[in-house]
């Protein structure tokens, strides 16, 4: 019977094996490669999915197991029956805290951050606390319900706990849509009184809650959207 060999000469026979043996280690080599490439791109995976795991959860429970001090924040705000629970940071400007969270990491979801301008001790007349919008209800994604006022009502009380007092009672009583080039509302150093505030709160939400125009005012802001020029703003009080 004749084989694959029979006919080959005893040289081209070895180089056949030698091709052979080549071709075996070069496939081998190559399986190899590829398993490795999968092994990493699951680690890589498995520790991506952990990072954003433990990043939601830093963002659900607001840093909660952190102090004001470890994370250099100037207040921390909380609102009842809600899951705003987060620290309050202020930086130089209003862009440094907008993809930089209160570890000091670079993060798209940024932190909750005072106006540059306000006074880290909230004893302005009027200040602005800005955060991100994130979807699951995440940062202030949570203000969306208070444009139900429905909703506000049920939703009125929290603190902010200014870093080495007072801690302050936060009272909302007004949400609205305001464009995000609106001085009255966005440029807190212009603000010597809450008048115009004020004025443009009765003006916009007549259906407002009733609320003691002699306190100081703060807004708690973020974006309707990534490609809206509109914000949703939520209006409280402040008294110790």
């Amino acid at each position: 019977m004749k084989t694959l060999f029979s006919k080959r000469k005893p040289k081209d026979k070895e180089k056949y094996t030698l091709d052979r043996r080549a071709y075996n280690i070069f496939n081998n080599l190559i399986d190899f490669i590829i398993t490795a490439g999968i092994v990493i791109a699951l680690g890589v995976g498995a520790f991506s999915i952990f990072v954003d795991v433990k990043k939601n959860n830093d963002l659900k429970i607001g840093y909660t197991s952190y102090s004001m001090e470890d994370l250099g924040a100037v207040a921390w705000l909380k609102v009842d029956k809600t899951e705003i629970n987060f620290p309050i940071m202020q930086g130089s400007t209003n862009t440094e805290y907008l993809n930089k969270n209160p570890l000091g990491q670079v993060d798209i979801a940024g932190s909750i951050f005072l106006d540059s301008t306000n006074n880290a001790k909230f004893t302005d007349p009027y200040s602005v606390v800005y955060g991100h919008h994130l979807d699951k209800g995440l940062m202030f994604g949570t203000l969306d319900p208070y444009l139900k006022k429905s909703y506000l009502k049920t939703h009125t009380t929290g603190t902010i706990e200014v870093k080495g007092g007072p801690t302050y009672k936060l009272k909302l009583f007004s949400c609205i849509h305001v464009l995000s080039t609106s001085d009255t509302i966005f440029n807190a150093s212009a603000q010597t009184t809450t008048k115009k505030v004020i004025k443009y709160i009765e003006k916009n939400d007549p259906d407002h809650l009733t609320y003691d125009k002699s306190l100081p005012i703060v807004a708690l802001s973020t974006c309707v959207n990534a490609l809206s020029a509109k914000r949703i703003v939520v209006f409280g009080t402040l008294q110790k």
